[in-house]
């Protein structure tokens, strides 16, 4: 439903965890077409796959760009074992509500503020189309949900996901980040700043008044991409991760790049102390480290997040047995 979602292009530019879950299955052998979704995939296309994911969002939100084909894909392999549907941002609060509002206001959903997403003009034109996107969110709002992966934290449990009670049933954590961490952090040159990806969010708010020094965007502007995102990393002292007002904390590739740069992190310690102390500490304590024990507090943040997520034979056992695919032998 979003760009991110369905666009190899965003992702090559910044990871989102659909390239990560691209680069695992094509890695391993798996046959991986990744393209956007379109009210014009008919069922019999979509069953000549061993399996569909399809990423969604809240479907009124500004960024569901693509909601229309994807509700399609979903009204046509609904009760289908080969669909699997995906959550990986941090506003699955508003799905219910955001639902809940197209099937009171069904006009809704073709209103003109959503004019230039994809295939407007053909939900507009042809009611067949129109009776499938609504027959979906139907199936959203009051149906168990088919298997739905999550992009999880170490930390992340179920709870955390803040979804209706039958998108919950089928609910499965997915972490892949054992493929991403590099066995050698890179070289760094150290600034009396920090790097923080949220400013404006009440977290991050809250969490820069307390500290002395100055920071710094992880992008600039949106044109920024993963590499440029890094040398912010390896000029900074700490990286504040955001934590979002209702849904916590939520995986990002930021995580990963601060562990690749040896840099420690202040998040949500509400969440990520679960999984101990290194995790817990405040960005006021970490600012008033020397550098030494900053980098000590980096590896061990390091060594808790690995011991804390699978390897990643494990980590690809669970991901085809969630899809329900096997590896062809050789």
């Amino acid at each position: 439903m979003t760009a991110p979602q369905a666009s190899e292009n965003a992702n090559a530019r910044n990871l989102g965890f659909v390239g990560v879950l691209n680069a695992v299955l094509s890695e391993a052998g798996h046959e991986v077409i990744w393209v956007s979704p379109s009210v014009h995939m008919t069922k019999e296309s979509l069953e000549q796959f061993d399996s569909v994911i399809v990423g969604v969002t809240p479907i009124t939100s500004v960024g569901a760009n693509r909601t229309y084909g994807a509700l399609s894909i979903i009204d046509h392999l609904w009760g289908n074992s080969k669909l699997t549907l995906l959550i990986d941002s941090p506003n699955s609060s508003q799905m219910e509500a955001s639902l809940r509002s197209v099937v009171t206001n069904p006009a809704s959903l073709t209103k003109s503020f959503f004019a230039n997403r994809k295939e407007y003009s053909t939900v507009l034109a042809d009611s067949s189309v129109s009776v499938r996107l609504h027959s979906a969110i139907n199936h959203l709002l009051n149906d168990e949900w088919p298997t739905t992966i999550y992009s999880s934290l170490p930390w992340s449990v179920q709870e955390d996901v803040k979804l209706l009670a039958n998108a919950k049933k089928n609910l499965v954590p997915v972490n892949l980040d054992s493929y991403l961490i590099q066995a050698n952090p890179v070289a760094v040159d150290r600034r009396p700043k920090w790097v923080v990806d949220a400013p404006s969010t009440p977290w991050s708010s809250a969490v820069l008044k307390t500290l002395e020094l100055p920071n710094s965007l992880m992008k600039w502007n949106k044109g920024w991409d993963d590499n440029q995102v890094m040398d912010q990393f390896t000029r900074s002292i700490g990286a504040l991760v955001t934590s979002h007002k209702k849904d916590g904390t939520w995986w990002t590739y930021r995580y990963v790049q601060a562990l690749n740069s040896n840099t420690p992190v202040a998040t949500d310690w509400k969440f990520s102390g679960r999984i101990g102390p290194p995790w817990s500490s405040l960005a006021s304590a970490i600012e008033s480290m020397s550098q030494q024990k900053r980098d000590l507090l980096a590896m061990a943040q390091r060594e808790s997040y690995l011991a804390n997520i699978p390897g990643k034979q494990t980590a690809l056992n669970i991901l085809e047995t969630t899809l329900n695919i096997s590896r062809k032998e050789n």
